[in-house]
């Protein structure tokens, strides 16, 4: 009886158009490779999502040329992370190393999950793609 009546209340509030709420994303639905062209600088970029929890992943990042290390040409970039992810975002504190020798940072990026299964960053215009 308790079944019949919440399969009734979904059907009605779905007919009389009250949107039910999406679930939120999970690491998973950020896992895999990633890549982008970065909308700075035009590097090459990876991202390497890998799930550690519903909530929680280990990132890498490589970057072909990082205009934030300086140098010319643009000089290679690796950053390790932890993502959390809340919603439809990801974030990230990296760890980034130039491998140029400049100091390394420690930029906080946020990855916001697209209906078009794409990433867009909070950074940059940059848009990530499987």
């Amino acid at each position: 009886m308790r079944r019949r009546i919440v399969v009734l209340l979904s059907a009605t509030l779905l007919t009389v158009g009250i949107a039910v709420p999406a679930s939120a994303a999970t690491a998973a639905d950020f896992g895999g490779v990633w890549t982008s062209t970065d909308a700075v600088d035009g590097s090459s970029q990876a991202l390497i999502v890998v799930p550690t929890g519903a909530q929680r992943a280990r990132v890498i990042l490589i970057d072909a040329g990082a205009s934030v290390c300086g140098g010319s040409p643009l000089t290679p970039a690796l950053g390790t992370g932890r993502g959390a992810v809340s919603g439809e975002e990801m974030t990230v504190t990296y760890r980034l190393i130039c491998l140029n020798g400049s100091p390394s940072s420690t930029p906080t990026v946020v990855y916001t999950l697209q209906p078009d299964d794409t990433l867009t960053e909070d950074v940059s215009a940059t848009v990530w793609s499987h």
